[in-house]
């Protein structure tokens, strides 16, 4: 007779019973004198390829978000719309108010302009040309990203074991470093 460790209790590999680990139980008793005799029982089954399959998919995930951070691009496209306006409201009243000598906090993103090296003197079009170019820069490479997200995960899907997700997982991870070149 021969076991199998499993996440709760062992199996016994002769019909496969479950047995919980439990000391009155005539089968937990009965694997413990196996045990007794030397024994040892076969090491657990890993999970499952779809477990592996989801465990792969959330780390694909978290290295997407951190290759946005990276980029500069931590927010999604309503809020990149969002700054985008706000920026611009803010650069407006800044070149037409003339630049404050202490800003304050509600004039971050007119001192976070200066500080990239927007330069007050600019008109307000020039400006807002450089940010569309800004944002231009951004979205490609937000696209580049999302194309590796899009490719590594389509490499897990159709993985039919564990190396074949591993293998996914270190394509997306050459691509991320692609890009950032």
């Amino acid at each position: 007779m021969s076991y199998q460790l499993a996440k709760t209790g062992i199996i016994r590999l002769s019909d496969g019973a479950l047995i919980p680990e439990q000391p009155l139980n005539r089968d937990w008793q009965q694997y413990l004198g196996w045990r007794e005799n030397g024994n040892t029982p076969l090491p657990a089954d890993g999970p499952s390829l779809s477990e592996a399959k989801a465990k792969s998919e959330a780390e694909v995930n978290q290295k997407i978000e951190q290759a946005k951070i990276q980029a500069g691009i931590a927010v999604g496209l309503p809020g990149m719309v969002a700054q985008y306006a706000s920026n611009a409201f803010y650069v407006e009243r800044w070149i037409t108010g003339g630049r404050p000598a202490e800003p304050d906090p509600a004039d971050y993103p007119t001192a976070e302009a200066e500080r990239q090296g927007f330069s007050p003197a600019l008109s307000l079009a020039q400006m807002l040309g450089l940010w569309e170019a800004m944002w231009a820069q951004m979205n490609a490479a937000n696209a580049g990203i999302m194309l590796a997200r899009r490719r590594a995960l389509e490499g897990i899907k159709s993985a039919s074991d564990q190396a074949g997700a591993d293998a996914a997982l270190a394509a997306l991870q050459s691509d991320l470093m692609a890009l950032r070149r």
